[in-house]
């Protein structure tokens, strides 16, 4: 890990500098501070001054987990009076024995400061792009690493185009609250293209039928306007949603403001409490559905006084155009 400090007045910090990695399976390495810890690389420089102005701080971390999703920064000591520190980058080099598997840049450009409780920030790790710049979703923490990106409210995330390159089998992986592309607040607006491919299994070890379920949740929760979602197949998935986050249950969205087409749900099961938008593809329509099916699929209402709700195979409530499905 080296972390640039940016080339500016008063960039610089004699506070500590602590790192925490966080992996796509929820595990965290413990907090680890680089002031005193790392390996200075600034020429005829001291660890007092390791993130002085213009200078840069690197360090070797061995991290438990497979996939990194993002890295928390934070100062402390507050002992010392200093206003604030500006962080220019952050470089993660990843190295499995004696093979690097990638280098991960993240362009940070902002300050900390200890005075207006701004001492800690969370950035996550970016995907891999393909040569035309889109970003490339391989395999289920690749899956999770996107709903944490789109989900960090970043425009250059939640704007972004993503790429299924695999068929991905979660395995049962729970694609809860925290891993759900999209939110209430931080609506999708890129374009996720599977490519023909098929994401199979999600969910599909959750208990849908315990009492602790409503919010095992689908792919997405809010397609923006200028979102869209397209060319993929979903196969066996098990969505048991609650209106905590969001309402809605369905498989792709929960809500789809923005463009659905050439998409297929299949062998999979719906549900939903005594809330609105229960469908196959997705709850609530506002924008376009186009060349979908839904196929071998059970939408089911649970818990009391939902006897007079609706649901759809393909959305309960359209407000927007379904067509050729």
């Amino acid at each position: 890990v080296t972390i640039k400090t940016a080339d500016v007045k008063n960039a610089g910090t004699d506070l500590n500098v602590n790192v925490t990695l966080n992996g796509t399976d929820g595990q965290s390495l413990k907090n680890f501070n680089m002031s005193k810890n790392g390996k200075d690389t600034t020429p005829n420089s001291i660890h007092l001054n390791a993130f002085e102005r213009g200078t840069q701080q690197t360090t070797y971390i061995h991290v438990p987990f497979d996939t990194l999703e993002s890295i928390t920064i934070s100062l402390s000591g507050g002992a010392i009076a200093a206003k604030g520190w500006k962080c220019e980058s952050i470089t993660i080099e990843q190295i499995q024995g004696s093979t690097d598997t990638g280098v991960k840049h993240i362009d940070v450009n902002q300050w900390f400061a200890t005075e207006d409780d701004n001492d800690t920030q969370t950035f996550v790790v970016p995907l891999d792009k393909n040569e035309n710049g889109s970003y490339m979703v391989e395999n289920y923490d690749d899956l999770c690493l996107m709903s944490a990106m789109v989900n960090s409210g970043k425009d250059e995330y939640v704007n972004g185009n993503y790429v299924l390159t695999n068929d991905i089998d979660c395995k049962g992986e729970d694609f809860k609250d925290r891993e759900m592309i999209g939110t209430k607040n931080v609506e999708f607006n890129g374009t996720f293209d599977g490519q023909g491919h098929t994401i199979s299994n999600l969910n599909s070890g959750a208990d849908i039928e315990g009492e602790d379920s409503g919010k095992v949740q689908g792919l997405f929760g809010s397609i923006g306007k200028n979102g869209t979602v397209k060319n993929l197949t979903v196969d066996n998935a098990s969505v048991w949603s609650d209106n905590s986050v969001l309402s809605g249950s369905a498989v792709i969205s929960k809500q789809n403001n923005g463009t659905i087409e050439n998409v297929t749900v299949k062998n999979s099961k719906v549900q939903l409490g005594d809330s609105e938008y229960l469908g196959g593809i997705t709850g609530l329509n506002n924008g376009t559905i186009k060349n979908c099916r839904v196929e071998n699929t059970t939408l089911m209402r649970r818990w009391g006084g939902c006897n007079n709700r609706g649901m759809g195979n393909i959305c309960e409530t359209n407000n927007g155009t379904v067509q050729n499905c």
